[in-house]
C-alpha cells in the first residue's frame, strides 16, 4: 500500500520500447515487471498526450487526484540508468567532467584509446559491409539436416 505519495512527490517513469516492451519505474528503480504488448501506430495530428487522466473523454472518475510537479516526453525508450540519473541528477558525472579531472598523462592515454576504438569500429563496419546477407548460413543447413527424421534414424 502507498505510504509516501501523500507527503512527497513520487517520480514515475514509463518506457515504451520499439519491440512493444513496457517498463515502469518508481523513484529511479524498476517497479513491477516489464511486459510486452502489441505496438500501436499513432497517427500524425490524431494522437493526444494526457497526464492525469486515464482515458478520454475525461470524467471525475478517470482523473488523477494529486499534483504533477514536472513532466517529460522523450522520443525513445530510456534505459534504467538514464531514468536513475533523472531521478538522482547529482549522481551523474558527464564525460567532460571526467576528462577535465584527468592528468596530462592519463588524458594522452585516454585519447590514444579513443582513437584506437574509432579505428577498430571503422574496420568492423567495413567488415560488416563485406558480408553477403542472402548467402545461406551453414549452421541453418546443419540444423535442418540434423532435424530430418531420416538423419535421426540412420545408424
Amino acid at each position: 500500500s502507498e505510504n509516501i505519495a501523500d507527503n512527497q512527490f513520487v517520480h514515475i517513469a514509463i518506457t515504451y520500447s520499439p519491440d512493444g516492451k513496457i517498463t515502469g519505474y518508481r523513484n529511479g528503480k524498476m517497479y513491477g515487471k516489464p511486459y510486452t504488448t502489441n505496438l500501436y501506430k499513432y497517427q500524425k495530428n490524431k494522437a493526444v498526450l494526457t497526464f492525469g487522466v486515464r482515458h478520454l473523454p475525461a470524467s471525475p472518475q478517470r482523473m488523477l487526484n494529486g499534483s504533477i510537479s514536472q513532466a517529460s516526453v522523450y522520443d525513445r525508450a530510456l534505459t534504467q540508468s538514464e531514468i536513475n540519473v533523472i531521478f538522482h541528477p547529482g549522481s551523474y558525472v558527464s564525460l567532460e567532467e571526467v576528462e577535465k579531472s584527468l592528468s596530462t598523462e592519463k588524458m594522452k592515454l585516454y585519447t590514444n584509446f579513443t582513437e584506437q576504438k574509432k579505428s577498430l569500429e571503422k574496420k568492423l563496419q567495413e567488415l560488416k559491409a563485406t558480408v553477403i546477407a542472402d548467402k545461406p548460413k551453414l549452421q541453418d543447413l546443419a540444423l535442418a539436416l540434423f532435424n530430418m527424421k531420416e538423419f535421426i534414424y540412420l545408424k
